[in-house]
C-alpha cells in the first residue's frame, strides 16, 4: 500500500479497533489516562507523504482512533486495549495483532507510535521509555525530547477540557516524520 492510500485506511484501522474494543464511555469516575480528541495526522519520508482526519476516544488502557480522508472519505478504525489491536479498513476487512506497530505497517502501509502518542499528545512523556535530551520551555512545560527512538517536539500550548495539552506534536524518527495536531478536546462527559 502506497502512502496516498493512507488517508482512507487510518480511519478503517481506527473504526476497526473501536468497534471490536470495548471502550466506556467517559463517565465521573473517569481518570487522567481518559481523553477525546479530534484532529489531523500526517506523515513522511523522503518519498511519501499522507494525511488524514482522526477522531481518537482514549479509556485507561482502551482506544478507538478512526481516521478519514477528504469529504470523510475511507474511513478506518484502529482498536487496541494495550495487549490486542486491530484495524478495520474502508472495505470492513479486519485485521488483528499482538503488535500494533507491526499491525498498522501491514494494514496501512505506515504507522505511528500509538501508544506513546496518547502521553504525548498531553504534553508528557510515555511511562517506560527513557527521555533523553529533555528541553522544556519558559513556563516549565516538556518542549522536545528522545523516546524510543523518536526525537518529539510539543508545540502550541493550549488550555482544553483536560487541562493544557500542545496543539501540535511532531516526533521523527530516522527519515520518516509524523506530525499530530490536535484541533478539538472534550471533557470526561463528551461522547
Amino acid at each position: 500500500m502506497t502512502y496516498a492510500g493512507l488517508p482512507f485506511a487510518l480511519p478503517v484501522l481506527f473504526l476497526l479497533l473501536a468497534g471490536c474494543v470495548p471502550v466506556r464511555p467517559f463517565a465521573p469516575g473517569w481518570t487522567d489516562f481518559d481523553f477525546r480528541v479530534r484532529g489531523r495526522i500526517g506523515g513522511r519520508t523522503a518519498h511519501e507523504a499522507f494525511s488524514a482526519s482522526f477522531d481518537w476516544r482514549q479509556a485507561e488502557e482502551r482506544f478507538a482512533v478512526e481516521l478519514w480522508g477528504m469529504l470523510g472519505q475511507g474511513r478506518t478504525r484502529i482498536l487496541g486495549d494495550g495487549r490486542r489491536a486491530l484495524v478495520i479498513d474502508a472495505r470492513g476487512q479486519v485485521l488483528r495483532d499482538d503488535d500494533l506497530d507491526d499491525l498498522m505497517a501491514r494494514a496501512l502501509g505506515w504507522h505511528a507510535p500509538v501508544l506513546a502518542l496518547r502521553h504525548w499528545v498531553r504534553g508528557t512523556a510515555a511511562p517506560g521509555g527513557a527521555l533523553e535530551a529533555a528541553a522544556h520551555d519558559q513556563l516549565g512545560r516538556l518542549a522536545s525530547f528522545t523516546q524510543f527512538g523518536w526525537a518529539v517536539e510539543l508545540r502550541g500550548w493550549q488550555d482544553t477540557p483536560i487541562g493544557e495539552t500542545p496543539r501540535k506534536i511532531i516526533a521523527q524518527r530516522g527519515s520518516y516524520r509524523v506530525t499530530v495536531v490536535c484541533k478539538e478536546w472534550f471533557g470526561p462527559a463528551a461522547e
